[in-house]
């Protein structure tokens, strides 16, 4: 399974059970970067696509539904216990309020092997990371 998460400036996701903010140029580059694979979403996150892409796929536990080269687009769930093959962040930089952070622990043992930066629809500078 791989993951993507979005986080703010604190390592922040979520906030009293939804996102911090949203960007359509985000979700868009995250299409391209799923491709052909399966991209597993609750309905919660369901909702950021007008139309859902034929391969996004809406559960109520992504992550435990989740094969081994799917991906997980994570908004408002627990992130405890996960294995992750790769980790996509996508950075806001901003802080926002939060009460969800992510686990740095996710991280141990990965190597960041690319980094990017482009700019959104709301935000002048999102940050994309992948982790293997």
């Amino acid at each position: 399974m791989n993951l993507i998460i979005c986080l703010d400036n604190n390592g922040g996701y979520s906030f009293a059970g939804r996102r911090q903010s949203q960007d359509k140029i985000q979700a868009e580059k995250m299409l391209e970067l799923v491709a052909d694979n399966n991209l597993l979403v609750n309905e919660y996150t369901a909702k950021l696509f007008k139309e859902l892409p034929q391969n996004v796929i809406v559960c109520a536990d992504p992550i435990s539904q989740a094969k081994e080269n799917d991906y997980c687009f994570i908004e408002n769930l627990s992130l405890q216990n996960i294995v992750a093959n790769k980790i996509i962040i996508y950075r806001w930089n901003r802080a926002y309020p939060s009460d969800k952070k992510f686990p740095q622990e996710l991280l141990n043992g990965k190597k960041l092997v690319s980094t990017c930066d482009f700019m959104g629809n709301s935000h002048e500078k999102i940050t994309q990371e992948v982790y293997l």
